[in-house]
């Protein structure tokens, strides 16, 4: 992306942090919309087994624990493994398994789309050009 579209994007950040809560809120719609390629790209790449793993059994697939989670506090969107706790060991590898950073990969892969995006829906929202 380029530096500019950067730039601009914090000068958005900084339009909708001095309109208070309805900056916050149009915030947390823009960054819902714009992750979902991001999401959506990390439930194609989670990992599975062939055969059923008792954790799946008890808290269900990898890729249908992907979450998106509101953080209040730092007005962001976060993507979440919800209760796929093993997620962790896959990501960053442990002694026995080696690591596979699905999401770091996926959102890579989706950074320049779901940027771009966010971008054009706040300026949308913000009745910008």
């Amino acid at each position: 992306m380029a530096k500019r579209e950067i730039e601009g994007l914090q000068a958005l950040v900084k339009r909708l942090e001095d309109m208070g809560d309805t900056g916050k809120t149009i915030a947390k719609e823009v960054l819902t919309e714009a992750v979902q390629p991001a999401k959506k790209e990390i439930e194609k790449n989670a990992p599975s087994n062939k055969k059923t793993h008792p954790y799946e059994k008890k808290y269900g697939k990898l890729k249908d624990n992907i979450e998106l989670e509101w953080d209040e506090k730092q007005q962001q969107m976060n993507l979440t493994t919800g209760k796929s706790f093993w997620s962790a060991f896959i990501e960053y590898g442990t002694k026995s398994i080696k690591k596979d950073p699905f999401m770091e990969k996926s959102y890579l892969n989706k950074k320049d789309e779901v940027q771009e995006t966010i971008i054009r829906l706040a300026k949308e929202r913000l009745g910008l050009k």
